[in-house]
């Protein structure tokens, strides 16, 4: 007996059906992927417009420093930096992180704005990372001990120029306002 398999064996005829299946509904398949992918494009975007959604209810005093980040979601040091601001944001409760991801236009046009008024000389070179907190910027991004160092310093001095023009009877802080808004919800 030949140990060939034949032509008709239930394994080739459950091939030839698969293949022929598949040929006679390509156009069928076709939709029900890219619908599929519709629909998870729709879901991330969901999910990304309820974060955004979170990150503007959060609460500042008038102690709020802004830090404006410019990132590529392909550039393995911002995803380094985007690791060390959970840091940054347990230590500094009155910090708030805007990010700009340079694959947006206008983002390409804060940063322009930004780099100009910081007294950048070549403004047409972006680097990324890049942060903007106060009067003083930061490119690049290496370690926490380092550049995370250099964070926390340019933050420390934001703080302090706050601190110096402070006054108790108009302002009130990050903290002492959320602690309000939680008693309010």
């Amino acid at each position: 007996m030949s140990s060939k398999k034949h032509k008709n064996s239930p394994d080739n005829l459950s091939k030839i059906k698969f293949k022929n299946f598949l040929k006679n509904n390509i156009s069928l398949i076709s939709f029900v992927v890219i619908l599929l992918l519709i629909s998870v494009a729709i879901g991330v975007n969901h999910f990304k417009t309820k974060l955004q959604e979170e990150k503007e209810q959060i609460v500042y005093g008038d102690d709020v420093i802004e830090m404006y980040f410019f990132h590529l979601v392909t550039c393995p040091h911002c995803i380094e930096q985007k690791k060390f601001h959970k840091v940054l944001l347990e230590k500094y409760p009155n910090l708030k992180i805007i990010e700009y991801d340079m694959a947006n236009p206008a983002s390409r046009e804060k940063y322009l704005e930004l780099a100009t008024s910081h007294g950048f000389k070549n403004i047409e070179n972006i680097a990324t990372p890049t942060t903007f907190i106060g009067n003083r910027s930061n490119i690049g991004f290496g370690t926490q001990e380092t550049t995370g160092q250099t964070l926390i310093s340019m933050i420390d001095d934001e703080n302090e120029r706050i601190s110096k023009a402070w006054d108790n009877s108009t302002m009130k802080t990050t903290v002492e306002l959320r602690e309000k808004s939680s008693v309010v919800n």
